[in-house]
């Protein structure tokens, strides 16, 4: 009786994951799909668009102000 609810808590699981890799990958592309509507906007001023660097992280940071 164990194994059962073990795969079925398994499988609950496996199925959130797989949903939360989806709204990632949807988020990734709708965020792309904005930026590459922005810049080629005709109001686009590309000077305002310069990176941050976190500095708790040393990553590059996006500023659009």
């Amino acid at each position: 009786m164990l194994e059962p609810l073990i795969i079925s808590i398994a499988g609950i699981f496996t199925v959130m994951q797989a949903q939360n890799t989806r709204a990632n990958i949807d988020t990734a592309e709708a965020t792309r799909e904005l930026l590459n509507r922005s810049s080629t906007s005709p109001n686009f001023d590309k000077s305002k668009l310069h990176t941050k660097s976190e500095p708790t992280l040393g990553k590059p940071k996006i500023n659009f102000d």
